[in-house]
């Protein structure tokens, strides 16, 4: 009977194991709390839609920088850093801190989960051979390949989170490189701390 058991078991497990781990990644809108939010791609996709928002975000400032601090003849000194660029910096630091460190934190969320049910599976694995079950030919690669996962999805979701830092920082550079003079009071504060997946 054992022996029966083992050889059904055998084949099975790394594929259904394999498959509901991976495939739960595949679709479907970002969900940040519930028992299994496994959803890589969605993570990365609203990722992806910060750092278009925030080069967009970066691009208007660049063009409102070119008319200097005051902005055109007949306005006030620093006008045009208070008014607009330093409120379009202040929407990016907001939007940094808000929508951006919440899509990073679901990730993070996303690839703590996968992590722990890497390691249940593992324990659960060691249990059966515990038991006197023969161990799954196909672990190793099962394993393998939810461990490659999850390194794939830091890698992408941290090269995106690094851009969005990168135009940040152009933003604050640029509003400082105006905010001398008579306008070095007007300089706005320092960027939000942007975290990275770990």
């Amino acid at each position: 009977m054992e022996k029966a058991y083992a050889a059904i078991v055998r084949p099975i497990v790394p594929a259904v194991v394999l498959t509901v781990l991976l495939g739960t990644s595949a679709c479907g809108p970002l969900q940040h709390g519930g028992s299994d939010p496994l959803k890589f791609r969605s993570a990365r996709h609203f990722l992806r839609t910060d750092r278009v928002k925030m080069k967009l975000d970066l691009e208007r400032e660049l063009a409102d920088a070119r008319a200097g601090p005051n902005g055109h003849k007949g306005l006030p000194p620093c006008y045009n850093l208070k008014q607009n660029i330093n409120v379009e910096i202040q929407r990016m630091d907001s939007f940094a801190g808000g929508t951006v460190t919440d899509n990073i934190a679901a990730m993070q969320n996303d690839v703590t989960v996968m992590r722990v049910q890497r390691a249940d599976f593992e324990r659960d694995v060691n249990d059966f051979v515990n038991d006197g079950v023969a161990r799954p030919k196909g672990e190793p690669t099962t394993i393998g390949a939810i461990t490659g996962k999850i390194n794939t999805a830091v890698a992408h979701a941290n090269k995106t989170i690094r851009a969005i830092r990168g135009e940040l920082s152009a933003a604050h550079a640029l509003a400082a490189r105006l905010a001398t003079g008579g306008c070095a009071s007007d300089a706005p504060p320092a960027a939000p701390a942007i975290p990275l997946v770990h």
